[in-house]
């Protein structure tokens, strides 16, 4: 579909801004992170075909778009429609030291970065949620 497409385009977009803001020191980024929206989880097809279209566009970029840039990338395009969610970081006690893993949700469910979450405990969550 030429609209899955262009939400790839947009999502490789993201993903090259939240990349660039990772380079940045916190205090610089730390606003995207915590915008938020009036209209929590209103659009839940949407917010699945967004999160689809970051996975598509994280695999084809031609640096890592690993855990946090792909949950930034999926906030801001939610974001900029207005959709409501809630971007989670999380620590995971391993061994020989820790994992760190982001997750983005909407109402509740991990739409981006679903396979490590439940071994994670919440450090801060960032939006609405």
């Amino acid at each position: 579909m030429l609209a899955d497409d262009l939400l790839a385009v947009e999502a490789l977009a993201a993903l090259g801004l939240a990349r660039l803001a990772l380079l940045l020191p916190y205090r610089h980024y730390r606003p995207w992170l915590e915008l938020r929206s009036d209209n929590p989880g209103t659009a839940p097809e949407m917010a699945l075909r967004i999160a689809r279209a970051v996975r598509r566009a994280a695999r084809v970029a031609p640096w890592s778009a690993v855990c946090l840039p792909q949950a930034m990338a999926g906030k801001l395009m939610l974001q900029r429609r207005n959709i409501g969610c809630c971007l989670v970081l999380g620590v995971e006690n391993t061994q020989p030291g820790i994992l760190l893993h982001a997750w983005l949700e909407v109402d509740g469910n991990i739409i981006i970065g679903a396979a490590g979450a439940d071994r994670c405990a919440v450090l801060n969550r960032y939006g609405n949620g």
